[in-house]
């Protein structure tokens, strides 16, 4: 603001101010009135008034659509890669008329230090680069949500009600839906097809008459209005209700989410503003991949353990990220979470199935005793390894997973209050182990090999050093009649 620069400027020459107050203020006029920072703090503005405080206001709206934010989303990045397409680039309104009005190095009545105008234009490019990149990571395309939204989104439909009583309408988005959800307990897939093909019509004929596009309202009102006229309209179609149910809950902005967190008193401010829009997805959604009340002691676990393995600072983040119910693979069985609660000691592993009463407080000792990490190069590359890794976390909950060898040693000698139990292959274990044999931390190596003899050279001398044939599953490690010592 010129008003600005002009109180400074008269407050760094009146005398009425104390000697230190002038110079304060004379040296705060020198740092505003430089080309650098005046041309930065007009393209930030430029950059929120035309991007992201639009993305911002409609993020805090609880009712946008999926389809509406991603079509926002997609127009946004459209727009800033069209400011730096161009060799010399087309800046947003504030900057342009900055450009040209100071373009003699003077602002206002104020003269500017000038600065390397290539350079500045250079990071701003930079930033917008980087800007679109993170963008793209945060919002990435989910192919479930479109669909669910071709199903069920209130403003979508009105969009279409046109087409909505159509034979062909709605086929394609839940073919793919209901395949997704083919496993969920008490969901039939080939039933829900029929039903569909019943609702549609009278769907049609509501949208004609609605005014209400907020999703809950309009979904409320129109189950309302059919079980005035059919009373067993739940049960005929209750597979339509349940996929109905999982649009419904799944929040599709972080306001929303946060509202979630703060009513079930779960994480802290600090903490909630680390988590991704999918992390708070997935612990809202636990409902549906167990079949607890969600108010119960296993389900609070899960959401805590969840969070916890997001935000634990000495896995710098490198967790993958806790997996969408949408995201879940084909072959996926709810059943499978039911797992069998392990014990372990110092000395050696025992699997073995827990009672319903002991289970959680046993694999709370797991989680708070016992680090588990998995040393292997290909870690992330082979469907092996990806299929190991899950049956490892149906049996031990605190995995952690490294493709270098100097990370996974700088972490082993971070933990101060854990056993480690390292698992990798005879070769890695060769430039390892010898480093880290004599930590009080470092309780056992599960060497996983082909050739055991081959690998006793070096590590006959290290009795912390089990062995694991690679041809048996990798989670007999906690058998140990699989192991050789």
């Amino acid at each position: 603001s010129q008003a600005l620069f002009i109180v400074l400027d008269e407050t760094s020459s009146d005398w009425i101010y104390s000697i230190a107050d002038r110079e304060a203020a004379n040296e705060l006029r020198k740092q505003l009135l430089r080309d650098d920072f005046l041309f930065t703090i007009h393209f930030h503005h430029d950059l929120h008034e035309c991007s992201l405080g639009p993305v911002t206001k409609a993020l805090q709206d609880d009712d946008i659509s999926y389809l509406e934010l991603m079509k926002l989303i997609d127009e946004k990045k459209k727009m800033l890669r069209k400011w730096i397409e161009q060799q010399t680039p087309m800046w947003g309104p504030s900057l342009s008329n900055y450009i040209q009005e100071s373009n003699k190095n003077l602002y206002g009545l104020f003269k500017i230090e000038p600065a390397n105008r290539k350079k500045l234009s250079q990071e701003c490019c930079d930033h917008i680069n980087r800007m679109l990149q993170e963008l793209d990571r945060r919002f990435v395309r989910s192919v479930l949500r479109e669909n669910l939204s071709i199903l069920f989104d209130p403003n979508y439909l009105m969009g279409h009600k046109e087409i909505v009583g159509e034979p062909e309408y709605g086929r394609d988005a839940l073919n793919y839906t209901r395949l997704k959800y083919g496993k969920l307990p008490s969901f039939d897939k080939t039933a829900v097809q029929y039903e569909w093909e019943l609702i549609k019509a009278p769907l049609a004929e509501y949208l004609k008459t609605s005014i209400n596009h907020l999703r809950r309202q309009f979904w409320k009102s129109f189950i309302l209005l059919r079980k005035t006229v059919n009373e067993h309209f739940d049960q005929q179609f209750k597979n339509i209700l349940v996929l109905l149910s999982i649009y419904l809950l799944s929040t599709s902005n972080n306001a929303e989410c946060e509202r979630g967190f703060s009513a079930a008193n779960r994480v802290q401010t600090n903490g909630r503003s680390r988590l991704l829009r999918e992390t708070l997805d997935t612990l809202l959604n636990i409902r549906l991949l167990l079949s607890d009340d969600v108010r119960s002691q296993r389900c609070q676990f899960v959401a805590e353990k969840a969070f916890e393995s997001w935000n634990d600072h000495e896995s710098n983040r490198r967790y993958p990220r806790t997996k969408l119910i949408i995201d879940v693979t084909d072959d996926y069985e709810p059943s499978t979470q039911k797992g069998v609660g392990v014990g372990l000691s110092s000395s050696s592993f025992n699997a073995g199935k827990e009672t319903k009463s002991t289970n959680s407080a046993r694999t709370n000792s797991n989680i708070e005793t016992f680090a588990c990490f998995w040393l292997d190069q290909d870690i992330y590359t082979t469907e092996d390894n990806r299929e190991t890794l899950e049956e490892l976390r149906h049996i031990i909950n605190h995995i952690k997973v490294f493709d270098h060898v100097e990370e996974c040693e700088q972490a082993i000698r971070n933990i101060t209050h854990e056993k480690v139990i390292l698992i990798c292959s005879g070769s890695l274990g060769r430039q390892l182990v010898p480093r880290l044999h004599d930590l009080t931390q470092f309780s056992v190596c599960y060497v996983l090999c082909q050739d055991q003899a081959a690998n006793e050279q070096w590590s006959s001398k290290y009795p912390k050093v089990c062995y694991t044939y690679s041809e048996c599953s990798k989670v007999n490690i906690l058998n140990p009649k699989y192991c050789k010592t």
